[in-house]
């Protein structure tokens, strides 16, 4: 009975993480795309993010990728179109975020620019 029930247990601990996992990315035309929480995750683990910092930092990148989520078809249909929204946005981004971050966390943010081949990296989607 007890081995019943720690069997359960880790199947259902097994699941909710799997779930997690899940939901840190969506997926665009076939292209992974971190989630907020996901991309605050990485940030907080490469620079030093006070708890105060890190909600407010949550809110700038969500509204960020909601902004950016709305100009993603024109990637595929006018690219040049695409690259001058995506750009405005990245600089309102960087804006915000030197209101919520010391000059030195946002220079480490900023040289933690993926490479463009990297597409596997959480930060891709705010650079790119």
């Amino acid at each position: 009975m007890t081995m019943k029930l720690l069997l359960v247990m880790a199947f259902c601990t097994l699941t909710i993480n799997s779930h997690a996992e899940y939901k840190a990315f969506t997926l665009y035309k076939g292209k992974t795309v971190a989630s907020a929480s996901a991309i605050v995750t990485r940030l907080c683990s490469e620079i030093t993010i006070t708890a105060d910092q890190k909600t407010k930092v949550t809110e700038i990148i969500s509204t960020f990728i909601d902004e950016k989520n709305k100009i993603l078809p024109l990637q595929e249909s006018n690219k040049a179109a695409y690259e001058e929204k995506r750009a405005s946005y990245f600089k309102i981004l960087k804006a915000k975020l030197s209101e919520v971050l010391l000059k030195v966390q946002l220079e480490k943010f900023l040289q933690l620019k993926p490479k463009v081949a990297e597409t596997d990296n959480t930060l891709y989607y705010l650079f790119y």
